[in-house]
């Protein structure tokens, strides 16, 4: 997990980052956001990243590597 500060001073931490290209990536997975509470939670911290300029990518499990790679390769193939 990254560290980052988020709005109004708090901690928070991205599940994978490239900082030097704003990249964050983060897995979403059901056993996380059984509650509404965590879902919410979850969607507030990700728009604080995006409006800090990160450029946020979610994933699943579901996910094939193939799928994943190709976006993050994407995002870092644009530049900052």
């Amino acid at each position: 997990q990254v560290r980052f500060v988020r709005a109004g001073g708090r901690v928070g931490y991205i599940d994978l980052a490239y900082p030097e290209a704003m990249v964050a990536i983060e897995l979403d997975g059901w056993a996380e956001h059984g509650l509404r509470s965590a879902f919410d939670a979850d969607r507030i911290r990700g728009n604080e990243l995006v409006l800090a300029g990160w450029r946020l990518l979610r994933f699943t499990w579901s996910m094939t590597d193939d799928e994943i790679c190709a976006a993050i390769s994407a995002a870092l193939a644009r530049p900052v």
